[in-house]
């Protein structure tokens, strides 16, 4: 898994983590979660991305500082740093636009407006800039027809104050597609404005599901408020109200739905085609889940990874991994590395 992660002394790392199989007397023991390859980074890291040739690309926790692009197993100083632009922070998502630049959800620091920016791969250097419309722009998700979805989450910040959030009764969070250069093709918003636009995740019949963040002042409310909603192409309606605390960490699809992991009530859950909720099971602190082969998918906790080879959850195909001390990040990716070399063994950098 491309991951980022937290050590046990509080150190922040990107890199690879290996899943290895049960071994010794007791076979159902959970199996170790391996460091495979890692980085120490600055500060905390938000998404990662597989890119060609083995390599991944991370970007920092919003506001972010910095983002990277690194062959993991390679030395530390080949790693390809850039430090944000002066008016500009990270927002912690990027994907690929084919195979020579990135596209990454930014913030000027001078309006506190939303941009989609277009960067080289290689270089990390800016090649264009577009307004999502928004603010507080999260994940970023490429359509099969061309042109981006972004989720803007509406959370009121100001640069100076970090990630301290201002007055949320001024909440405007949106669903924004733009076409391939840039240009807005619509915007879709949700009756409750209390409910920030976070993650993406995109069905195979081309239904998008969208992870949710509930931002309301009683605990009640955001306790019970709705984990999903659904966007058609044409329509944005919000799923089932389900008793998960109202905080949706990260999205995937499959084909019976969508897994989502509730973070603050520590459960994986699963929503169906219609938004109903129709399954969890507990994961403390789960956030990072990622789709696993065509079926499965493999979500991080605090203590546990947990791995299903299929669609749904059904515990008796579930397989754990023991986390040990680290603290896996906000989001991970399935990563294929490189064949090794003759005479080259694996090596953390």
């Amino acid at each position: 898994m491309a991951a980022a992660w937290d050590d046990a002394e509080g150190c922040h790392h990107v890199g690879v983590l290996e899943l290895t199989a049960p071994g010794g007397a007791d076979a159902t023991a959970p199996a170790p979660l391996r460091i495979r390859h890692a980085l120490q980074v600055p500060t905390r890291a938000h998404a990662v991305l597989p890119g060609p040739n083995a390599t991944l690309v991370a970007v920092a926790r919003r506001p972010g500082a910095w983002m990277l692009r690194w062959r993991p197993g390679s030395p530390a100083a080949t790693a390809r740093w850039h430090w944000s632009e002066a008016d500009r922070s990270f927002n912690g998502h990027v994907q690929a636009d084919g195979q020579h630049a990135l596209v990454c959800t930014e913030t000027d620091a001078a309006d506190g407006a939303g941009l989609l920016v277009r960067r080289d791969a290689q270089t990390l250097a800016v090649l264009q800039e577009w307004p999502t419309g928004g603010t507080d722009p999260h994940a970023v998700l490429a359509l099969p027809e061309g042109g981006w979805l972004v989720a803007n989450g509406g959370v009121p910040t100001r640069p100076e104050s970090g990630r301290v959030k201002g007055d949320r009764s001024t909440m405007d969070s949106s669903l924004v597609r733009l076409d391939a250069q840039g240009a807005p093709q619509g915007a879709w918003r949700l009756a409750d404005k209390r409910l920030s636009l976070r993650h993406l995740a995109r069905h195979g019949n081309g239904l998008v599901g969208v992870a949710l963040q509930a931002e309301h002042d009683a605990a009640e409310d955001r306790r019970d408020a709705p984990l999903i909603a659904l966007w058609d192409g044409q329509h944005l309606r919000v799923g089932e109200r389900a008793p998960l605390q109202g905080y949706a960490g990260d999205i995937v699809a499959r084909p019976a739905g969508f897994m989502l992991s509730a973070t603050r009530a520590g459960r994986v859950a699963q929503f169906d085609l219609q938004g109903r909720w129709v399954a969890h099971h507990p994961l403390a602190k789960v956030c990072a889940v990622a789709p696993l082969d065509k079926l499965g998918w493999i979500a991080g906790g605090s203590e546990h990874a947990m791995a299903h080879g299929r669609d749904g959850i059904d515990n008796s195909v579930a397989s754990f991994a023991r986390a040990g001390g680290l603290r896996i990040d906000n989001h991970w990716a399935c990563y294929d590395p490189p064949a090794p070399r003759p005479g080259n063994p694996k090596v953390a950098a």
